[in-house]
């Protein structure tokens, strides 16, 4: 994803089954994500154990994107690209 200024911000708080949007950049612990070797992006402010999820593995245009507890599927596993 390329947006300039903007980043993936959890919706809320509590964090699991919370939505993921884009945001403009404040700094703040629900932006901040960790990459980990195996492909799943944690969230800092949930601490561990959730990650960035297609809800319900829903593989259409327009999937929800959620933060939910890690389970290691495939809905779970990203992939940085270069921007172009």
């Amino acid at each position: 994803m390329h947006c300039h200024g903007m980043v993936m911000d959890i919706e809320g708080s509590l964090c699991s089954g919370k939505f993921v949007k884009i945001y403009n950049k404040i700094n703040s612990t629900s932006q901040v994500w960790s990459m980990e070797a195996d492909g799943i992006l944690q969230s800092i402010e949930c601490n561990r154990g959730k990650a960035l999820d297609i809800r319900h593995g829903n593989t259409t245009n327009g999937a929800q994107i959620i933060v939910y507890s890690e389970h290691g599927g495939w809905n779970q596993r990203w992939e940085m690209v270069q921007a172009p």
